[in-house]
């Protein structure tokens, strides 16, 4: 699995928090905090699909048109579990990363 760009990563990002597949076109309002126009977006997505992350599940229509929709073909946290193991950390490494996450897991259950 490649590494994805920041860009990348929030595009996933916001299919990850979607409850269903989205069409490329939605990406542009869902995106909170990103002023992408639809050019910059389609090649993003078009990147995603050849890297693995993405996939062409259907389509819906919008207007006149159709437009495919698209879901990742992974989870965020089977994603990140990759990064970490292409990291090749040793056994202290991983280790106090599980400390960090733990950590955190605490602290999301006090908020």
């Amino acid at each position: 699995m490649e590494q994805l760009s920041k860009s990348e990563k929030q595009i996933m990002d916001t299919f990850w928090n979607s409850p269903q597949p989205l069409p490329a076109s939605d990406l542009l309002s869902a995106c909170v905090g990103r002023t992408w126009k639809a050019r910059s977006v389609f090649p993003l997505v078009k990147k995603l699909i050849e890297k693995g992350a993405l996939a062409e599940v259907g389509c819906v229509r919008r207007g006149k048109t159709y437009a495919r929709t698209f879901q990742p073909t992974f989870s965020r946290v089977e994603y990140w579990a990759e990064i970490i193991k292409q990291e090749d950390m040793d056994g202290d490494q991983l280790s106090e990363l599980t400390d960090l996450l733990a950590q955190h897991k605490r602290s999301l259950d006090l908020a």
